[in-house]
């Protein structure tokens, strides 16, 4: 039950209430839930008790036309009162010789606007109080920095949540693939709600495929910013076409958004699944292997391409190599190899090998298997980076 009508079920002397003034949007009056004030002259013992059972933390006082005047604390009057004769005191004191100026604000200011306003506040432990009229100055409520963190967080939470099921239709957290000659199996686990692993894979026609995976700088919703802008770019993508024209034109977008403050590594590949040819782009990534004949063999380039989003005229080699019958191609994320246990060891990749070799014919099983080896060798460590992994295998 809210204050306002709680009110109704209790017989005050001092303290009265106004009824919302009524507004639409994110204004600030729509989310308080304190309308009350005493009037100019009232004794401050009484309106104390009053507020003590009503359990306000402030309370305005106003004129005879309901014009604020000021805003009394419960916590100041309980300080006075706490004094060696405290109450002997103010029972000859009126609450006008208490009250303090507040912030005033407009009632139907927006929400937004007066938490930028207010945000230095956020920082004080002592919990400030504000004062809402309209434009005849009438008093129309009261709100606190508590109550201004208490929305922010709401909403920030709201807002994740929502981030979250977006990016999990843009990376689901298993995906699968195929044609007559090759399939794929992707997953990404992200850190916290959303972050910056991301993965692709496209068929673009037929026995012609592209994918990546790419790991953007930092983590959370800024990172996730990132994952959205590349969906969108690789959605609009025509694969068909030079796949280092297409890293160059990302490098730009990325470079020209985020202006450093963001950039990612990736492995861009187009894969014939018919003859078996891989060409890929190993953007500063490296966490490329092949398993092939009971080997884990690392696909590392000679020479290094930079990052995506860190230099305008990027450079980029290209390799390729040619995939037999029952060769996987592996791409993860440094958040598998990184993940250190409760001892400070790392993560042993050579587990990815290996749950290859026991599932020949099931990619799924080995990554549920993989995944499953990660999080108890983790035990409770916590997960400290977004956690990705792709395979690529050709029949």
């Amino acid at each position: 039950m809210n204050q306002f009508l709680e009110l109704e079920h209790k017989v005050m002397k001092l303290v009265k209430q106004i009824k919302p003034p009524k507004t639409k949007g994110d204004r600030i009056v729509r989310i308080i839930n304190n309308f009350f004030y005493v009037y100019t002259g009232s004794q401050v013992q009484e309106v104390a008790m009053e507020l003590s059972e009503l359990d306000l933390p402030a309370i305005a006082v106003v004129n005879e036309k309901l014009n604020l005047l000021g805003l009394i604390k419960r916590a100041d009057l309980e300080t006075q009162l706490s004094k060696p004769y405290g109450r002997e005191l103010l029972q000859r004191t009126s609450v006008d010789e208490l009250m303090v100026s507040p912030q005033i604000f407009v009632y139907n200011q927006s929400i937004a606007v007066i938490i930028e306003e207010i945000r230095d506040d956020f920082q004080n432990e002592t919990i400030q109080y504000y004062a809402l009229v309209d434009k005849q100055q009438q008093f129309c409520g009261i709100f606190s920095s508590r109550t201004m963190l208490l929305y922010a967080a709401q909403t920030q939470q709201r807002d994740i949540e929502t981030a979250k099921v977006i990016q999990e239709r843009i990376i689901p957290h298993y995906s699968h693939f195929s044609d007559d000659q090759c399939e794929f199996i992707c997953s990404a686990v992200m850190q916290q709600a959303v972050g910056g692993d991301y993965y692709y894979v496209k068929q673009y026609s037929p026995n012609k495929w592209f994918f990546c995976l790419c790991d953007i700088s930092g983590k959370g919703i800024s990172a996730s910013i990132v994952v959205a802008l590349l969906g969108g770019y690789m959605w609009n993508a025509d694969f068909s076409k030079s796949m280092v024209k297409f890293i160059q034109g990302l490098n730009k977008l990325i470079l020209q958004t985020f202006n450093l403050e963001k950039y990612f590594t990736g492995i861009f590949c187009k894969f014939d699944s018919k003859t078996g040819l891989l060409k890929y782009c190993d953007m500063g990534h490296g966490l490329m292997y092949l398993h092939r004949n009971h080997k884990f063999i690392p696909l590392q380039s000679e020479a290094v391409n930079m990052p995506v989003g860190i230099i305008n005229d990027i450079s980029i080699e290209k390799k390729s190599i040619l995939l037999d019958n029952n060769d996987t191609i592996v791409l993860f994320s440094d958040g598998l190899s990184e993940q250190e246990n409760t001892l400070g060891k790392e993560f042993d990749i050579q587990i990815i090998s290996k749950s290859l070799e026991e599932n020949p014919k099931n990619l799924k099983k080995a990554k549920i298997e993989i995944f499953e080896k990660f999080y108890q060798f983790k035990d409770t460590e916590v997960q400290h980076d977004d956690l990705s992994l792709l395979f690529c295998h050709k029949n």
